[in-house]
């Protein structure tokens, strides 16, 4: 039964979260639903609140409209910027300003942008003066540090996912391209593929949509 077990599939909505309980009696591993599922219809167990990069990655499928899933964004240090003062901000900030962020589903109660996004942009865009301003706690980047510093912000970031989003876009029209053309065995993992790529596209989508209520 313990080998079988790990076989169940996952969802995001599973309907057992406590499973591997072994009833020697019954000599039987028993999955308590917490929730009802229909008679014929298939049960899940959670994998935890994993992304769709982890999923197709390590078990080989993706989930529609997976409520975990994250674009990965690492950006970089603008040409012209003072990086030992951004530098020296980072290490103030350490956790809170950094180049590695994660662009997640948001829902309808949610801030529309991670605080930890808009703060590290406001940052790589400052002037020196405000860079130094953040330093002597003058300026807390999270924090509208001022009207121009946030329309570089906006202006940066914005390009920035639509590069992203561009990319992306190319992906799933390639994918779509080749749908027909998919060599035998392999249609299922093109279409998890597209799937994946597909989830990609709505967060980034999103992203961009929102900017306009941020800044």
């Amino acid at each position: 039964m313990v080998p079988f077990a790990c076989l169940v599939n996952h969802s995001p909505w599973p309907h057992c979260v406590r499973y591997g309980r072994l009833d020697v009696e019954a000599d039987a591993l028993r999955f308590p639903a917490f929730r009802p599922c229909p008679a014929g219809s298939q049960v899940f167990i959670s994998y935890g609140p994993v992304p769709n990069v982890k999923l197709i990655t390590y078990y080989g499928f993706a989930v529609n409209d997976n409520p975990h899933d994250i674009v990965p964004l690492t950006l970089e240090l603008p040409d012209g910027c003072s990086m030992p003062d951004v530098q020296a901000v980072m290490e103030k900030y350490g956790g809170v300003i950094t180049l590695d962020h994660n662009l997640r589903r948001r829902g309808k109660t949610d801030s529309p942008m991670s605080r930890k996004l808009l703060g590290t942009m406001r940052v790589l865009v400052a002037t020196e003066e405000e860079l130094q301003a953040m330093l002597s706690g003058k300026r807390d980047p999270m924090r509208v540090v001022g009207a121009e510093n946030e329309a570089r912000a906006a202006q940066t970031l914005r390009a920035a996912l639509t590069g992203v989003l561009s990319a992306v876009e190319g992906a799933v029209a390639r994918c779509r391209e080749q749908a027909g053309r998919v060599p035998e065995g392999w249609a299922l993992g093109a279409r998890m593929c597209e799937c994946y790529l597909e989830g990609q596209l709505k967060i980034l989508r999103d992203g961009l949509a929102s900017l306009s209520s941020v800044f």
